[in-house]
């Protein structure tokens, strides 16, 4: 159940990045910190807060989605997010304390997907 929301909450958080990044005109960074404030003040709303979990997993999935569409496409965030939250899953509670895992962990994944792109699929 835990992984579920993991996955989801990463899956949202890239996209929704992406597409309004694309969409509005605004910065990454304004709209990764506008978008987890969004995400963050409407759990709270709804009383799904759950210490915090949720809104970590969405800030951490919404750096992947300020990765540029030459780096990684749409596709590309779905396999990264899917990457993202395995991390988060088995490797952060490990790291209690250390201070950017979130950003290390997305740029793991980015790396990952990349180099994957990069030297494992033929190009056209």
């Amino acid at each position: 159940m835990i992984f579920a929301i993991i996955f989801l909450c990463s899956q949202f958080g890239s996209q929704v990045t992406r597409r309004l990044i694309d969409t509005s005109g605004q910065g990454a960074i304004r709209v990764s910190a506008l978008s987890t404030l969004t995400f963050t003040l409407l759990l709270n709303i709804l009383g799904l807060s759950y210490s915090g979990l949720p809104s970590a997993i969405f800030l951490g999935s919404s750096f992947l989605g300020m990765s540029e569409d030459h780096i990684l496409s749409s596709r590309d965030l779905v396999w990264a997010s899917g990457i993202f939250s395995l991390i988060f899953y088995y490797v952060l509670p490990y790291n209690q304390g250390l201070g950017g895992a979130l950003g290390t962990s997305a740029f793991i994944s980015c790396f990952i997907i990349y180099q994957i792109k990069k030297n494992y699929i033929p190009k056209p």
